[in-house]
Parts: C-alpha cells; sequence; structure tokens
C-alpha cells in the first residue's frame, strides 16, 4: 500500500494492484503454496500467454538490441492502390450519375421539342412572314417626299444652273430605296455643291463626276449621281450600333473640402 500510495503521488498516475496468476487455472496445491511476492511472475507469465497465443512478444528479451523489420510496403502500396481504386470509382460514378442525367434531360427535352413540333412550324412560318413584311417596310420609302426633297434649293442646285434628263427610283430590300439622276449643270463646281447638299444621315450619295456636253451650250457638263436612301428605322438600328450598349452614368464626384490657398 505505501508503494502504491508513493508512485500515485511522484508520478502522477493511477496505479493500480492485480493478481498476475488470476488469469491462469491453477492446480489446488498450488494455489495453497504461491510463493512469496508472486507479483515479480507478472512478466513471465505475460510472455507464456503471448507463446501460447502465438503473437509477438512486446519486448524481443534474447535480442534487446535488434531493430525491428521495417514495415511491408507491399501491403502499403496494397492499401494505397485500393484507395485510390475507390477514389477512381467514385468518381466514376458520380460522371456516370451526370451524364445519365444530362442524357435523361437530353431526352426528355427532345420528347417535349417532337410534342411542340406541330406549333413550332405555323411559328416558323409567321416568323418568316413577319421577315418578309419588315423587308417590305424598310424598302418603302415615300417617294413624293424624295421628289419634294429635291425640289428645295437648298438640296438641288435651282434650274438656271441643272436640268435632269432622267429620274429613276427603285427600292432596296429591307433597307430603303435609290435614285438615279442624270442631267446637266452649268459648271463643274455645281456637281460638287450638288452631292454636298444631297448627302446628309440617311442619304449617301455617289457619282462619275462631270461629263463635257458640248451639245448643250448652256448646261456644257453632264453628270450621273446614286442617292442611297435609307429607311429611318434602318437608320436608328445602325447608329445605335455604332454608339454600343448604353453605359451606366458615373457617380457624382465628391466637392473638395477647403479653399485654395
Amino acid at each position: 500500500a505505501d508503494l502504491v500510495e508513493r508512485l500515485q503521488r511522484e508520478l502522477s498516475l493511477t496505479v493500480e494492484c492485480f493478481d498476475p496468476f488470476a488469469a491462469f487455472t491453477l492446480t489446488e496445491a498450488l494455489r495453497q503454496r504461491l510463493p512469496d511476492r508472486h507479483g515479480r511472475f507478472a512478466p513471465l507469465l505475460g510472455m507464456l500467454l503471448d507463446e501460447a497465443a502465438g503473437t509477438r512478444h512486446a519486448i524481443d528479451f534474447l535480442n534487446p538490441r535488434r531493430k525491428p523489420p521495417p514495415p511491408d510496403k507491399r501491403r502499403r502500396q496494397i492499401i494505397w492502390g485500393a484507395l485510390a481504386a475507390s477514389l477512381l470509382g467514385v468518381v466514376g460514378l458520380y460522371f456516370w450519375s451526370e451524364f445519365a442525367a444530362v442524357g435523361s434531360q437530353i431526352t426528355t427535352l427532345g420528347k417535349q421539342l417532337e410534342a411542340d413540333e406541330p406549333l413550332l412550324k405555323p411559328a416558323q412560318r409567321k416568323a418568316l412572314d413577319a421577315a418578309e413584311v419588315k423587308k417590305f417596310v424598310h424598302g418603302d420609302i415615300t417617294w413624293l417626299e424624295e421628289m419634294y426633297r429635291l425640289s428645295e434649293p437648298k438640296y438641288f442646285p435651282p434650274g438656271e444652273a441643272a436640268i435632269v434628263s432622267q429620274f429613276s427610283a427603285n427600292s432596296r430590300e429591307g433597307s430603303g430605296g435609290a435614285l438615279l439622276l442624270e442631267g446637266n449643270v452649268s459648271g463643274s463646281t455645281v456637281i460638287n455643291q450638288m452631292e454636298t447638299s444631297l448627302r446628309d444621315a440617311r442619304h449617301s450619295v455617289t457619282g462619275k463626276g462631270g461629263v463635257s456636253d458640248p451639245k448643250n451650250p448652256k448646261y456644257p457638263w453632264r453628270f450621273t449621281e446614286t442617292v442611297l436612301i435609307t429607311h429611318p428605322e434602318v437608320a436608328e438600328a445602325e447608329a445605335a450600333a455604332k454608339l454600343g450598349p448604353p453605359q451606366a452614368p458615373s457617380a457624382p464626384r465628391p466637392a473638395a473640402k477647403g479653399g485654395a490657398r
């Protein structure tokens, strides 16, 4: 008891006393005549138990300095291989389930598309018809307004400076129309002035330049001009495309504190 109390005090450990012979079946004679201080036989009895069970001794008393055998790397490799195979199996199962889910979704959408196909064809026909109507509308130019524009002095030279001998108007499907003007002018500079005044955001003008026409002494220069007219809706769409998407307004800067010195 004194030894138990001292060990607990000095080592701060829980100490328990036990009879090593309690784990064995003893004859009556041996039980009656146990040796003095029979607790000293605990190591020997433990070794006998290990031998009987066929297990390795915790301490090699015959060769206490011998290094323990190295761990079996093959067993470790087998364990790591099994873990890698398990991981690959889990990853493969995950991707297979994902592909299966996507395949099922594709099949479902395909069936829905087949079911909606009778409704899709009339809608496609309507969309094509709407596109054709849009092309017609964008090619529908009010020619009376364009002729009136040509009659205004700020767009076309007056009669004493230019005359038109041929006028034709054609529709440009989906974008607007085109005017072809042929005639004579009193001077070569009149052609440049006419092109500049006719040109704006919706009207582009291209010409072949002036050609001398000695048969007409009052209007000795002949011209041929093509005026391309853009429909207002097409012009707005082109202008918006050039400007790009609208940008968010920038935050106002804070006012500077204090005054100048």
